[in-house]
């Protein structure tokens, strides 16, 4: 079970990963075989000299955006368990009722559930490629 649940928190990551990486890839035009950066033209003032003039530049449309994609930062799980010990083994059993005896009660004796077993699955950093073509993006303005 608890690999079921880490598989499907990994399969959701994914899928919002590649469609980040599809948004992102929207901001380019493939010319041959290569990816070239879509642009606006964009009108600003500047010094030069103590003279204001104005001018205006393409800027590559990527870098005018956040990238800060949305991401499972942290998915926290918890479950309610019964923990069993038999020898030298535990036992947990995560089923709704716990282990039941007759009328409902634990077999062995006080709570359904003993215990809970709290999972966390942290996000990673984004992925460097993109950070670096965005950073390359940048200093080309």
């Amino acid at each position: 079970m608890v690999g079921e649940l880490a598989s499907s928190v990994q399969q959701s990551q994914i899928a919002l990963e590649q469609t980040a990486r599809e948004h992102f890839m929207s901001y380019f035009t493939r010319q041959e075989d290569t990816l070239v950066p879509d642009t606006q033209k964009i009108r600003v003032s500047y010094m030069e000299q103590n003279e204001k003039k104005e001018g205006s530049f393409f800027v590559p449309t990527a870098s005018l955006l956040s990238h800060n994609s949305m991401a499972l930062d942290e998915v926290s799980v918890t479950l309610r368990a019964d923990l069993q010990m038999e020898g030298d083994l535990l036992y947990a059993d995560f089923s709704r009722g716990g282990r039941e005896g007759e009328g409902g009660a634990n077999p062995k004796g006080g709570d359904r559930h003993n215990c809970e077993v709290e999972l966390k699955f942290k996000n990673r950093r984004p992925a460097e490629g993109v950070i670096e073509t965005v950073n390359m993006l940048n200093k080309s303005i």
